[in-house]
């Protein structure tokens, strides 16, 4: 988890701007700009929506940890299920 008890992580370049979950899902972005209506909203709404990745394997422990970069603004979100599969997620908002 990155913040503690906070389970998001956040990535943006000043123009967009990602909330992650720690299970590697999109859960808020706004585009084009920060005060446009979200695309993914399921931060605030579980019918919002949002975009995410799983393992093929149906597994009843996943694991997963965040972290950024050192000295980055680039979020990783590594999951490892109890069946040993494992994939890493690698987030970032380039510069314009």
């Amino acid at each position: 988890m990155v913040w503690g008890m906070y389970p998001y992580g956040l990535i943006g370049n000043c123009h967009v701007s990602a909330h992650i979950h720690e299970s590697g899902s999109v859960d808020w972005l706004c585009l084009p700009r920060p005060d446009s209506d979200p695309v993914f909203g399921r931060i605030l709404d579980p019918e919002g929506g949002h975009f995410s990745l799983s393992s093929p394997t149906r597994s009843t422990q996943v694991k997963t940890t965040q972290r950024y970069l050192p000295n980055t603004n680039i979020l990783v979100t590594e999951v490892s299920t109890s069946t040993g599969d494992a994939f890493r997620i690698t987030d970032f908002c380039p510069r314009f």
